[in-house]
């Protein structure tokens, strides 16, 4: 649970700091708040001699750049989402990769035990394995009363058990406002030719720690709110100089 919310939370930290860089702290002259006050100053300005061009251009250039402004960091917001969602797709190859791992290590672990062989080193690789993997995913392990695991997730959707399965999620290339991302699914893997087939699972919506959750709720959910911040804001502050 620990290893979760760590990776959780760690990510979105990250984005956030980008985010962050990209608004500007408060006393920054790139920051919305000081692309406003320059407005305020060049109205100011311009209400001493009303008639006078320079000043009137004055208002104009500082309109012109807030707008500018708040397109930029539309897009820079979506970028994000982009990379959110490229991420997870990584994130998913590291999952199945791990998996894969695990799936490997069990039957090594339950033969080398039937044997009266020494499984230590192995159980250690799986240990790590799982380790890593509770910190993309949240997971619980399952004893299979033989010597190996099998893997489900906290709401108890099962990742591994006697057969492999794997996620997939391929990430759009242009992320827009209105871009609808596929789900993720979960595959099951053929025992002997290894082809994939879809078990009707959808992963979207059942995770509540790990990486890949943090991922996604930055994705759908915390970048999505920002940008619908600063519409508002354009919106609100369009509306007012436009009644003045």
């Amino acid at each position: 649970d620990a290893s979760g919310d760590s990776g959780r939370y760690s990510i979105m930290q990250q984005f956030h700091d980008r985010l962050q860089g990209l608004i500007g702290s408060s006393d920054s002259e790139s920051s919305i708040s000081a692309q406003l006050d320059s407005i305020f100053t060049a109205i100011s300005t311009l209400t001493n001699d009303a008639g006078d061009s320079v000043r009137r251009q004055g208002v104009v250039d500082s309109l012109s750049r807030f707008t500018e402004e708040v397109e930029y960091l539309s897009s820079q917001i979506q970028g994000l989402r982009a990379d959110a969602s490229n991420q997870a797709m990584e994130t998913v190859k590291t999952i199945n990769d791990l998996l894969s791992r695990i799936h490997d290590l069990n039957p090594r672990i339950v033969q080398t035990k039937v044997t009266n062989g020494n499984a230590s080193a192995l159980e250690e690789q799986r240990a790590q394995a799982i380790e890593e993997l509770s910190s993309l995913i949240d997971i619980r392990t399952v004893d299979a009363g033989d010597g190996s695991v099998e893997i489900v997730t906290a709401n108890g959707t099962t990742l591994l058990d006697k057969s492999l399965y794997q996620l997939d999620y391929q990430s759009p290339g242009v992320v827009a406002p209105e871009t609808n991302f596929p789900q993720i699914r979960i595959l099951s893997v053929h025992p002997g030719t290894g082809a994939l087939s879809d078990t009707g699972t959808v992963l979207d919506g059942k995770l509540s720690s790990g990486k890949l959750k943090g991922l996604l709720d930055l994705r759908d959910k915390e970048l999505p709110a920002v940008a619908a911040e600063l519409g508002e804001l354009a919106r609100a502050f369009a509306d007012a100089v436009n009644a003045v």
